[in-house]
This record gives structure tokens, sequence and C-alpha cells, in this order.
């Protein structure tokens, strides 16, 4: 049962659709074969399959095209908020949009509004637009996120008019703990209502860099928690009741309070999950279906899939379905109780789960990260109780305590984080030799120990020697790129973004990996190439050094003329001290060496610029032997000129450019000149991210290296 649940709600993660032509054969087969169990696994898969294309061949294609409509929609969510500017998923009630359908979820954007909480109702002219995902190594998709929600398309939203929700008990208490002072009216909030768009900064981002920011809002653990502790005092409390009579009670019981439960956080996902496994556990004992604890868990985890197919792209079910394995392997290997298994329980989430995630979906798990996971989560009923607690004696003297205790836990650990090496996260090797030890505190004892004692010790003593990687991301209409060498990473760009609202550089998360950033190169000061200076300044591990051309230079340095980084040499062509012109015009131009393998970073370099490079290639005796050139401002006209393309002789052209953008890019007479000259058109928009191996000159393509059923 467990197997089958663990398969059920990983298969939305799959490379490639099954065919249900294959499917249906093989339950046929099955059936013939009086193999009801397979036979009944291959239905479910097939039913699980059809849901899954239906869903996902809606949004993928593309069938919501731009369009601009009135509409009325209702806020179910609030996802950020900072002055003049919202965030919110919403559902599409009543309109014009011809794309749309009553029920369907938006996310939605709105400028110059700053009064809206979950509930409200609101009347505006949308620009609904397909959902883009970008496509990167363990980087954030927000097409899978999308679906996850279950939004079917983006919109902003303009000429708003606004209508507040009837005011009840939840509003009521909402506004109460408003009046708190900062941080804890925000971790209140949280925690009781799950809106964390009222978190403190400072809070968040201490979380956030713990991985533990899924335990800020109100999420299946605290439902688990509250229902929980519920089946636990009844118990105590009917204890005079027949043992029928006793399960009745206590299901019924767990249902209203998961049904109040879901109707105080608005029906949100995270919590309907949380409830629908309640019922499922719940109930099944009062019709005498017997079954173990786990067993029951999986019961409830395959039938949420199967009602939502595409919720295991939500990380915190994959955390559930992870914690249900991690559970299973320990009952499995030592069938006990008591404050032994607790033991095993948190060093495997801790030494198993946090590696694994690291590794698998792009998280980056600190130090401190672990033990405050084995630390936290153990003390959050005392938590909730607390902030329950204050609700109900609405005192400004305890309050102002708590407060106090709270301000003064998240500067130690911000602190902590900032000073100190528990801000990274352990590498590669290390998180391996975790894993090794999480198994031999979980598995049997008769397990060969010594051969896990041998792989960790090699782990940590043999040599390993990475080679230098270029790679550009994904990161829509901009541009970002990364250099990895043995000991430096180094990036180029740094994408879209605006100050305190959004930002590419979710995107480095992969690239950054453990060491923090040493340098940041930024070609000119457009916005689609430094968007996201002001959020890279505010990560725990500040770069050592920026530098740009343009009007960056101003604000830093100018680009330097030598950069040599272990193995790899960075020399800018352009612009030359003293010259003066257009933001474009004053791009930096650097070429990468390494090996044998020359790669050439045009920035936005216009024609005139494009010539003294040319110059500067043929003065080194490689013009006509260029490996790769990032072409100029993202395939436009005014650069990758017909000699320039000529001459540099590229074997690979990259473009790094956005889906459908405005612009028009990459221009058609610009793909056109580089395909004459025997170059291969890489394109972030259709092929994700682009990689070089510096040592080998190899190009590999995201998209193609890892295939994935939600490419567009």
């Amino acid at each position: 049962m467990q197997i089958l649940a663990l398969i059920v709600s990983s298969f939305p993660w799959f490379p490639s659709s099954l065919s249900i032509i294959a499917l249906i054969v093989l339950g046929a087969s099955a059936l013939w074969s009086r193999a009801f169990v397979l036979a009944s696994g291959v239905l479910l898969l097939g039913i699980h399959e059809i849901q899954i294309q239906e869903r996902t061949n809606r949004v993928m294609s593309q069938a919501v095209s731009t369009e601009e409509c009135q509409a009325r929609v209702r806020i179910e969510q609030i996802l950020t908020e900072a002055p003049g500017y919202r965030s919110a998923s919403v559902m599409y009630h009543q309109g014009d949009c011809t794309a749309l359908e009553p029920g369907d979820r938006l996310k939605l954007t709105m400028s110059g509004f700053d009064v809206l909480t979950t509930g409200d109702w609101v009347e505006a002219n949308l620009r609904i637009k397909p959902l883009q995902g970008f496509q990167n190594p363990g980087g954030f998709d927000a097409k899978r996120h999308g679906l996850a929600k279950g939004w079917v398309a983006q919109a902003q939203a303009k000429h708003l008019k606004h209508e507040a929700s009837q005011p009840g008990l939840r509003d009521r208490l909402s506004t109460q703990i408003e009046a708190w002072p900062d941080p804890l009216r925000g971790l209140g909030l949280a925690l009781l209502f799950g809106e964390k768009h009222a978190l403190d900064p400072k809070m968040y981002e201490v979380f956030t860099q713990l991985g533990l920011a899924h335990v800020l809002s109100v999420s299946g653990l605290h439902v688990g928690i509250v229902l929980g502790a519920l089946w636990w005092g009844a118990g105590l409390a009917l204890k005079h009741q027949t043992p029928v009579m006793r399960v009745r009670i206590r299901a019924l019981l767990v249902s209203v309070a998961a049904c109040l439960l879901a109707d105080w956080t608005l029906w949100s996902p995270s919590v309907t999950r949380a409830a629908s496994m309640a019922l499922v556990v719940a109930w099944l004992p009062v019709f005498g279906i017997r079954l173990r604890l786990l067993s029951l868990l999986s019961v409830a985890v395959i039938g949420i899939a199967m009602f939502e197919p595409l919720i295991s792209l939500s990380t915190g079910f994959l955390m559930s379905a992870g914690a249900l394995a991690v559970i299973g392997m320990v009952l499995w290997a030592h069938a006990s109780s008591g404050i032994g298994q607790l033991v095993r329980l948190q060093v495997a989430f801790s030494c198993l789960m946090a590696p694994l995630l690291t590794w698998f979906l792009g998280f980056d798990f600190p130090w401190l990260g672990m033990l405050a996971n084995a630390v936290l989560v153990p003390v959050l009923p005392l938590l909730i109780c607390v902030l329950f607690g204050l609700v109900w004696i609405n005192d400004s003297h305890w309050i102002a305590i708590v407060n106090t205790w709270a301000t003064e836990t998240v500067s130690v650990a911000h602190w902590l984080l900032s000073q100190t090496l528990f801000a990274q996260a352990p590498d590669g090797r290390v998180l391996t030799v975790l894993i090794l030890v999480s198994l031999w505190v979980c598995l049997p004892k008769y397990w060969p120990r010594r051969v896990l004692i041998g792989c960790g010790m090699c782990c940590l003593i043999l040599p390993f020697e990475p080679r230098p990687v270029f790679q550009m991301l994904d990161v829509g209409q901009g541009s970002l790129a990364v250099l990895e060498t043995r000991n430096e990473r180094v990036v180029f760009d740094l994408g879209a973004g605006m100050p305190d609202r959004w930002s590419r550089i979710g995107q480095l998360q992969a690239a950054r990996q453990y060491d923090g950033i040493q340098g940041v190169h930024i070609s000119h000061g457009d916005m689609d190439h430094i968007g996201g200076l002001f959020d890279l300044l505010n990560q725990p591990l500040v770069p050592e050094w920026v530098e740009g051309g343009g009007s960056v230079a101003k604000m830093a340095q100018p680009c330097t003329n030598r950069r040599v980084l272990d193995s790899v040499t960075i020399e800018t062509l352009w612009p030359p001290a003293q010259r003066s012109g257009s933001e474009n015009h004053l791009s930096c131009v650097q070429l990468i060496t390494a090996f044998d393998t020359h790669i050439l970073l045009m920035g936005d370099a216009d024609w005139v610029a494009e010539s003294f490079v040319v110059r500067a290639l043929n003065a080194r005796g490689i013009l006509g032997h260029i490996d790769v050139v990032v072409t100029s401002h993202h395939g436009a006209s005014d650069g990758s000129s017909p000699s320039f393309v000529a001459l540099t002789g590229a074997e690979h052209a990259l473009i790094s450019v956005g889906a459908s953008n405005r612009y028009g890019h990459p221009h058609q007479d610009v793909i056109q000149r580089w395909r004459a000259a025997g170059a291969i058109i890489h394109r972030t928009d259709q092929h994700g991210a682009i990689g070089i191996d510096l040592k080998t000159g190899a190009v590999s393509r995201y998209r193609e290296q890892f295939p994935s059923r939600w490419t567009g």
C-alpha cells in the first residue's frame, strides 16, 4: 500500500506521460491473470494520467491567450504585499474573458492598491497572459508552481473596484492581531490565519534561509497537531463509552473540526488536503476497516492524488509523501516505540530529508536549518497555543513580553546565519555522509554497517575536481549567467526585477550552491540585466566585488580588464576608458577563456562596439575561433551585424530571451545570419538553461538533458 501511494503521488513528476493504451493493455492482462491488486493499481494510474493530461493540456498548450477583459474575481490568498503593490491567488467568477471559465484560478497582480484582504471581491479590467515557466536545474518553475496552485493563467489588474467582504469572527480576530507590534503581528497572522504576506521581513528571511518557511502558515502540520490533540482528548473523555460509540463520536468530532479549520483558512489547498486525510483516517475504523496507521495514511495519499492529480507538484505534498516513506522505513526497521523511536525519526528527517530536498528540489538547507527542523517542529504546538492564549486574553503586557521574546530569537538566528558558517549548506560529500548516518540509525541492525562506514570515509577522503562550467540560465526577457570554477562562482548579469517586489535572483539558488558568489559582472544598467542586484546584495553572503559597464560603472566599479579565476580567464574587450555613448553602446563585452574554449558575452553591445570587439579578437589571434557567442541584445537587430557574425566563426549562438516578449526578440534576420554562418542556435525560451563544459566545449540544453512533461 505504501509503495502504491508513493507511485501515485510521484506520478506527475515522471519525465513523460504514459500511454493510456499501454495502461489499458496492462490492466486487462492483469485481470486475465487474476492479479487484481496489480489491475487496481494500473486502473488508478490510468485515471490519474487522464486527469493530468486534461489539466496540463489547457495550461501548457497556452489555450489561454493574451487578452484584455472585464472580470469579477474573489481573493482567495494574498501572496505578496508591498507599498502600492499586491499579488494574490483569485478565483474568476464572471466577466467577458473568453479564455476563462467560472471557477478558474488566476495569479493576479495589482499596482496602486493598498487595502485588500482575503475573501474580498474585486471588479477590474484584467490583462490575461499564459503562465510562463522557466527551465533551470534546481530552479523555481513558475509553470509547475502554477499547476500545483490550480492557476490556469496570470493576470494584471487595472481600474479596480473593491468590494470588501462582510466582517465575521475571523475578520474581527484578524483585526485584533493587526494591532499587535511587529514581528508578533506577522507571526500571529501567519500561524493562525495562513497569511504570510504580513510577516516581518527579517523573520521571513530567517525562516526561509532555515528551510522552515512551510511552518509559517496554516498547513497540514498545524491541522495534524490540532486534530490529533482533539482525537487524543476525545479518547480520554469518552472512556466510559463502548468502543464502537467512542470511535463514532471521535470521527464526528474530527469531521466537524476539519471542516471548521478548512473554512477558517477559506479552504486553502494545504489545509483542505490535510483535513481530507484526517477524515479518511477517522472514518475507516467506523466502517470496520482495520488498517495500520501507515496504511491509513497511504490510502489518504492515494485518494488526494486521485482527486487532485497535480498535487504532487506541490513541494509540501511531496515532503509529506517523503515523510511517509521515512516513517515506513523506520517502523519497518525498528518495531519499537518510545523515546528511541522518536530520536530515530528526528535523525531520519534531519539527515535524510534535508539532503534529498537539497539535491532533487533545489533547496539550500544550511547547517542551522537542519538543527532548527529538529527543534522547532516539536515546539510548534506550544507556539500555536501561546498565540491562541494571547488572542483570548488580549493583554498588552503579555503581548509585549512574547513580542520581545520573538524579536530576540529572530535576531539571534539572523546573527548566526549572517556571521557564521551556519548560513552555508554542506557540500555534496557532507550531504552524502549525512544520508549514510541516517541509514545507519534507521536501517535494521543486520544491514552491512561496515560498508556504510567505508562509503562515508571514501566520500570525505577521495578528491573531487569539478570541471569549470558556464551556464546561461532561463530568466525570461533578460540575461543571467553563472561561471563556476573549482573555487569561484561568478555571475554575469542579474536578470529582470524591481527592488522590494520581485526578481529572477531565485534562479541563482542552484548555481550559488554552498559558498556564495565571489563576484558579479553586470554588462550595463538596463533593468533586464540589473534587476536582481537589490535582492543579491540582501543575501547572507554578499559578493566580494561588483563591476559593470554603462551606468553601473558609476555605482560600483568599471569592468576589470583582466581577471583570472583558477584555470579560467575573463577579459573585458569593450568599452575602453573615457568612452561616452548610450547605455547599450557602453555595455561591457567579455571574453571567457579556459583550456581551448572561448566564450564571448556581448551584453547589449551595438554594431559599433562589435567592430572594436572584432579588432580585439584579431589582436589575440582567435578571430574565427570563437566557440560560443552570447548574442547581443537578446537577438535584436541592433546587434549581431553581418560582418561580426561572419568573422567570429562561432560554432554556437546563445540567445537569452523571454517567450512571447513584446519586443519581438529574437529577430528573424539575426537568426538567419547566425545559421548562414554555420552556428547552432540555442534559445533559453525554447531550450531552457544552456550549459557549456569549458574543458570539452560541449553544449547541453536543460530541456533535452532533463525532459519534462511540462515543457511548453
